[in-house]
């Protein structure tokens, strides 16, 4: 299984969501095992069937039969900090569920989200609709 390794925009920014329900759980040793190697990446497991995302000693496994849609929504700052995130829908969810989030805006933060959309797509076999969604006021 290829397993790819993307450098983040900064170490402490990005967010992996375990969260949702339908994302399978990983075992013990393969969750160990990828937070030693790249603490400062998102690595990126991919097969066939399903994609793994690791970081931070997190993971999420997503079948990619599941997938229904993808989307990189954002929010400028306003009076709010404003966020980027990326989301999935799938069978299970009837909204779109977060995947990696940047809980603050940043024009770099938006800048690393597009240079990886197309890696993420090939990965994920999906298209990921970018929206910007105005200010956070």
């Amino acid at each position: 299984m290829p397993t790819h390794n993307i450098l983040l925009p900064s170490s402490d920014t990005l967010i992996l969501d375990e969260r949702s329900s339908w994302a399978r759980p990983i075992n013990a040793s393969e969750r160990a095992e990828c937070s030693k190697l790249l603490k400062r990446h998102l690595v990126v497991e991919t097969h066939d069937a399903w994609v793994k995302f690791f970081l931070k000693e997190k993971a999420v496994e997503i079948p990619i039969h599941e997938i229904l849609e993808t989307k990189l929504l954002y929010f400028r700052r306003a009076k709010g900090p404003g966020w980027i995130s990326l989301e999935i829908k799938n069978t299970n969810a009837n909204q779109l569920v977060r995947l990696l989030e940047i809980g603050e805006f940043s024009e770099a933060g938006l800048a690393w989200f597009q240079t990886q959309k197309s890696k993420l797509e090939g990965w994920m076999k999906t298209s990921i609709d970018v929206i910007d969604c105005g200010f956070d006021c």
